[in-house]
């Protein structure tokens, strides 16, 4: 949508949309507000999973969730975003301890599988960048 594209554009090149005329205050505004509703509705839903109210109930979560980003091609600064990657990784992460499951794996080297799974595509990436 133009309001996507315009939300990219901030995170992208700040100054030349300034220069376009885009005010920045009012689009950082709408970015923030956006993203505390899908916080909101996230932990809506993560309490009718829990049934219940816990403040630690998604700690694991909040490193698969960077994780998903950055293993689905994502830059981190720069507003260049890859929906569908990330949506393959976060299947590909919620699926490895099923497999590490199935593997006779002790589910104690879930996190650190993720983990150097994590470090391995970052490494990659930063190689494949480098010579590009």
């Amino acid at each position: 949508t133009r309001f996507g594209i315009v939300l990219r554009g901030f995170g992208n090149n700040l100054p030349a949309m300034r220069e376009l005329g885009w005010p920045a205050v009012r689009y950082h505004v709408w970015t923030y507000l956006t993203s505390g509703l899908f916080g909101l509705a996230a932990g809506l839903c993560l309490t009718g999973v829990n049934t219940a109210s816990d403040v630690n109930a998604a700690v694991s979560d909040t490193l698969l969730s960077v994780a998903a980003v950055v293993m689905g091609g994502c830059d981190l600064v720069g507003g260049r975003i890859d929906p569908i990657g990330v949506v393959f990784a976060s299947v590909t992460l919620a699926l490895l301890g099923a497999l590490l499951g199935f593997l006779q794996v002790s589910s104690d080297f879930i996190a650190a599988v993720q983990g150097f799974i994590l470090l391995g595509i970052v490494v990659l990436r930063t190689m494949f960048w480098r010579r590009s």
